[in-house]
């Protein structure tokens, strides 16, 4: 049984003076005890429920004006009925109305504690239909209960992820895959066609030479073919366009190729020179003077004026008695470039991380590297030395001239220590303008607004696609050469 219908019945057998509320409890009679916070089902206008005690002070209050009854109850610390509501319940309470219970809120049957006083003050015992309907509505409870608990959280569904899927992910993956084979084909289709053509060059060596037998001449020793005057390779893969050729022109621009070599071989051999041409004046052994054309004296030439003296070829200037060039390159070991990746980036155009050339090395860091140059070199030539350090030199030391460049780690202190104006203050215009200045990063994070201002060339690298690395370091030596060549420096570069 329901508090509110208790409650109801009491009011009609004029017993409300039994209904009494001792602690937070609400005893009726002997019979029943409810807490009095008891959910009663009656919901009021702003959707909350009354409790049991709520109803049962309106009701024992009933003949107090509305605002005394509130007055009194916000005195006593109860809540109170609204005007509205205060019709509806007492009409029900004085069986004159039916009212509607509210159980969406999961509203739970009347647990009522039966109390054993009945029997002791000799009343009748409650029927045992009674009792077992009793009992039935406990049973009912906790079977309301049971089918109200819901589990939250299990190891199942700790693992679901709504709304969430890796569709992107395999879409990204497959967008790379695509990428690698259209790359891979389209470098494979580059060089079948480098095969292609040296064997087509392989297939013709003679042509454009006269026929067997012929007069060999000056005029059929000249190239005839435009095939001889391509540079080489590089140039030819250039032409042919994409990014694969492109890639693969880089590589043999910076290594060379040996097909270079075999094309200066097939060339057919200089003419040979022409005699020499006697003095002005002397006589032919026929007795003729030599002023006829093809007689030791070119057509067209004065007999009478001495012809001038042909001036032997200048002598090559020697680059290399200025000393090897120096790179130096940051000391930290959280530099993009130092002493442990150096040789692997500057001479193979190839980068790996600092902790990855640390490993490989075994964790001993040379003080002195040596790289031989290949980039941008031609084929068949020897490879220019260079020297990188991670420490500057002496101030005052002769060494300082072979300083050609130096890869910057985005910090003023790393060049405390060089001889030139304003660097240990950190004004690095001086500095930058004798010293040809790289900053490396990767091309996703920006670069620092300190290494913005300065006059450095700034190379991206990729993170992850290592054939791009020769791209970068071509323009690194590039930019060097260019920088060397506009200060005419005498090094070997």
């Amino acid at each position: 049984m329901d508090p509110l219908s208790l409650l109801k019945d009491f009011n009609l057998q004029q017993k409300l003076d039994q209904v009494a509320l001792h602690g937070d409890r609400v005893n009726f009679g002997n019979s029943y005890v409810f807490s009095k916070v008891h959910n009663t089902g009656v919901k009021s206008v702003q959707k909350d429920f009354y409790t049991l005690e709520v109803v049962l002070y309106l009701l024992l209050n009933r003949h107090l004006p509305h605002a005394e009854y509130i007055k009194q109850a916000s005195g006593n610390k109860i809540g109170t009925v609204t005007i509205t509501d205060r019709k509806k319940l007492l009409d029900f309470l004085d069986g004159k109305a039916e009212l509607q219970l509210d159980t969406t809120e999961g509203l739970l049957p009347s647990i009522a504690t039966h109390t054993a006083g009945a029997a002791e003050g000799g009343e009748a015992e409650e029927p045992a239909s009674k009792r077992a309907r009793t009992d039935d509505l406990e049973e009912s409870a906790v079977d309301v209960l049971t089918r109200q608990e819901r589990q939250l959280r299990n190891r199942n569904t700790m693992l679901l992820a709504p709304n969430k899927n890796f569709l992107k992910v395999l879409e990204v993956a497959q967008r790379a895959v695509s990428a690698y084979k259209h790359q891979a084909q389209a470098a494979a289709a580059a060089v079948a066609a480098q095969q292609k053509q040296q064997q087509q060059q392989q297939v013709r060596p003679d042509k454009g030479r006269p026929p067997s037998g012929a007069p060999v001449t000056a005029q059929a020793l000249v190239k005839p073919s435009g095939r001889f005057d391509r540079e080489n390779t590089a140039d030819q893969m250039k032409e042919m366009g994409g990014e694969a050729a492109a890639n693969l022109a880089n590589v043999i621009s910076m290594y060379g190729y040996s097909g270079q070599q075999q094309q200066q071989q097939q060339r057919p051999p200089a003419p040979p020179p022409p005699p020499p041409q006697p003095a002005a004046g002397s006589r032919h052994p026929s007795g003729h003077s030599g002023s006829k054309p093809g007689h030791g004296q070119p057509a067209g030439a004065n007999p009478s004026k001495p012809q001038p003296p042909v001036k032997p070829p200048a002598a090559p200037v020697d680059k290399a008695k200025g000393g090897i060039p120096i790179i130096i390159v940051p000391s930290g070991l959280s530099a993009m470039i130092n002493m442990f990746n150096a040789k692997a980036f500057l001479e193979e155009g190839r980068y790996e991380t600092s902790e990855e050339a640390q490993r490989r090395s075994g964790g001993v860091k040379p003080s002195l590297l040596l790289i031989n140059r290949t980039a941008l070199k031609p084929a068949g030539t020897r490879p220019v030395p260079y020297h990188v350090v991670d420490k500057p030199p002496a101030k005052g030391s002769d060494d300082w001239k072979r300083v050609v460049a130096v890869v910057a780690q985005g910090v003023k202190w790393q060049f405390k220590d060089w001889p030139y104006k304003g660097a240990a203050e950190g004004d690095l215009v001086d500095t930058f303008s004798k010293v040809a200045g790289f900053f490396v990063h990767y091309s996703d994070e920006k670069v620092p607004e300190l290494v913005a201002n300065w006059n450095v060339k700034r190379l991206g690298l990729h993170r992850a696609n290592r054939h791009l690395d020769t791209t970068t370091i071509l323009d690194l030596y590039r930019t060097l050469d260019s920088f060397l060549a506009a200060r005419k420096s005498q090094l070997a570069y």
